[in-house]
């Protein structure tokens, strides 16, 4: 999770060397190479990152308690992130 989130976060500013390295040690360390084939499409749970990382890339100042509550919100198959799972993955971002 922490590797898919920083190379989500490198892909806002589009640096190339980084990205190829955070994709590389996601591979080593086991990561789902569909994930990086398809980006956000089959990641499920961590679509929801996907506007914070927008806001915190671009306008980190718009940044509100809304998006917190919103990423703590329980989709349709009942699951959640809890307050210490979203604080590690915002310090990701």
């Amino acid at each position: 999770m922490k590797l898919f989130l920083a190379i989500m976060a490198v892909s806002c500013h589009k640096s190339e060397y980084l990205l190829n390295i955070l994709e590389e040690q996601f591979v080593q360390q086991g990561g789902n190479l569909e994930w990086l084939a398809d980006g956000l499409q089959k990641v499920g749970n961590l679509t929801k990152f996907a506007e914070v990382n927008e806001v915190l890339a671009f306008r980190p100042w718009l940044m509100s308690p809304k998006h917190i509550e919103k990423l703590m919100e329980k989709d349709e198959s009942g699951f959640s992130w809890n307050m210490e799972q979203v604080q590690l993955a915002i310090y990701i971002l």
